[in-house]
């Protein structure tokens, strides 16, 4: 898969993922965050400036005013635009291009969906993958059990909770280095 093709299915799942809505929601996450269009969290400290350059107003928005369909749309083309960026650097040099589209994939959900402040959090999960990129680089097969422990730091987290069968799926992913369905739990990525 090309990097477009690989960039145009991170975002076809993640819109999967999160859902859309018109009207501002509340976030699954404790606390719950302000949430409207594509995840896009109204408590992020751009959210003023975000709304206000896809021609919504913040204050309006908050009270319960609808986006368009294309502001939605737009909205969503302004949150991903850093997310491949922010994984990348959240790993060491290399690490991230070298792992698999679906494991890419997961770290792009993970930043999307906790912020890059929330992943960049999960220190030991990703010390955990960094080794794995790197046993993955050397031919080491230790890297096969490294990123299986991964998979299972993730698991054994509050956002795991949270997120439901999304978690199931980005651990699974991880885990077997092969995409799944989105819609499902994560069982058909062996």
């Amino acid at each position: 898969m090309t990097f477009q093709e690989w960039e145009a299915e991170s975002r076809r799942c993640i819109a999967i993922n999160e859902g859309s809505s018109c009207t501002m929601y509340m976030d699954s996450a404790t606390p719950p965050n302000p949430t409207i269009g594509i995840g896009f969290n109204l408590n992020r400290g751009d959210a003023q400036q975000t709304l206000a350059s896809i021609g919504a107003n913040y204050g309006a928005v908050k009270n319960g005013a609808a986006l368009t369909d294309a502001q939605v749309a737009e909205l969503f083309v302004c949150s991903f635009a850093p997310i491949v960026d922010e994984a990348r650097a959240s790993l060491q040099p290399f690490h991230f291009d070298s792992m698999s589209d679906a494991r890419r994939f997961v770290i792009c959900d993970l930043v999307y969906n906790l912020g890059n402040a929330g992943w960049l959090s999960f220190v030991n999960t990703r010390a955990l993958l960094d080794r794995a990129c790197h046993a993955q680089r050397m031919d080491d097969p230790a890297a096969v059990g490294l990123f299986a422990q991964t998979a299972l730091a993730l698991a054994d987290s509050q956002w795991y909770v949270q997120v439901g069968n999304r978690a199931k799926r980005d651990c699974a992913m991880m885990r077997t280095s092969n995409w799944c369905d989105p819609n499902g739990d994560g069982s058909d990525a062996s």
